[in-house]
């Protein structure tokens, strides 16, 4: 949502990878959902604790490059013109600025989210022999 109005993601290839990164993580996620929710977690040809261990790394290291790249070419001055909040954006309402800057937190959050993910599948895999 934060992204598409204005488009913020096309000036450079960067930007369209960490777009890239939301959507692929979503969709992996909500197909976790559904084989969780679905009980279909047995129906995998490995076990369902290992994909999460490798999903919740692949996920980690997607997200961390993400965490990176998207404050550099939005708000570095080398790439764009957003080195601090723009006066017009003083009027109620959210901004473009505003927009960049909620993708930046939210990105930054689902990385430690996904961290976390992590710890827990890595434990139920190494720890507790699952």
């Amino acid at each position: 949502v934060f992204i598409s109005e204005p488009v913020s993601y096309d000036r450079y290839p960067a930007l369209k990878w960490c777009l890239a990164v939301y959507i692929i993580c979503f969709v992996l996620s909500a197909a976790v959902v559904v084989l969780c929710v679905g009980e279909c977690t047995g129906c995998l040809p490995f076990p369902f604790s290992r994909f999460l261990s490798a999903y919740s790394f692949l996920a980690v290291a997607m997200y961390l490059t993400a965490t990176i790249i998207w404050p550099v070419f939005q708000f570095d001055s080398r790439y764009s013109n957003r080195g601090s909040r723009p006066a017009y954006c003083s009027s109620p309402g959210t901004c473009a600025w505003d927009k960049v800057v909620a993708v930046a937190v939210l990105t930054a959050l689902n990385l430690l989210i996904y961290l976390a993910d992590l710890a827990h599948s890595a434990r139920l895999v190494f720890v507790s022999g699952y």
